[in-house]
C-alpha cells in the first residue's frame, strides 16, 4: 500500500485551525489575568458588563449591557453614568454603575464622585475617588 500525501489544503485547514486555538487560549489567559488583578476584563481601555439590578432603570434596564471606557475621573461631568467598585462593607468590590449627580475635590486635590442610580431615592453612601472608579458608560443597550 502506498501512502498518499495530504493535499495543501488540509494543511492549509489544519494550520488554520491551530492559529485559531492558540489564539483563543492567549486570550483567555489575558481575560483571567485581567480578572485576578483588576476583577473585570479591560481591553484597550474598554469593558463590558451587564446590568444585574434595577437601580438606573429606567435609564438602563435590568439586563443590558454597557460599555465602559475608562477616561481620566477628572474628564467626568455631573449627569454621566460611571462604573466603579463598591466600598460598602455587605457589597465591597461589585460592580456598580450610577449617575453621577455631583463632583469635588478634596484637600489632597483628589476628584470625588457622588452617585446615585436614576431609581434610587438617596445618593450613594461612598463616593467614587480613583481608587475605585473604573469608567465612563458609553453605550447600553437599552
Amino acid at each position: 500500500m502506498s501512502k498518499q500525501k495530504d493535499p495543501v489544503g488540509k494543511k492549509l485547514i489544519s494550520g488554520g485551525v491551530t492559529v485559531v486555538l492558540i489564539v483563543a487560549i492567549c486570550l483567555c489567559l489575558f481575560a483571567f489575568v485581567q480578572v485576578i488583578n483588576k476583577g473585570y476584563v479591560s481591553v484597550f481601555g474598554y469593558s463590558l458588563f451587564k446590568v444585574t439590578t434595577g437601580s438606573m432603570e429606567p435609564t438602563i434596564p435590568v439586563g443590558a449591557l454597557l460599555v465602559t471606557k475608562n477616561e481620566p475621573i477628572d474628564t467626568v461631568e455631573i449627569n454621566e453614568i460611571v462604573s466603579f467598585f463598591s466600598k460598602e462593607a455587605y457589597m465591597k468590590g461589585r460592580i456598580i454603575t450610577h449617575r453621577v449627580v455631583a463632583s469635588e475635590e478634596s484637600a489632597t486635590g483628589q476628584v470625588m464622585l457622588t452617585t446615585r442610580g436614576d431609581a434610587n431615592t438617596s445618593t450613594d453612601i461612598h463616593r467614587v475617588d480613583e481608587s475605585n472608579y473604573i469608567g465612563k458608560v458609553i453605550w447600553s443597550s437599552d
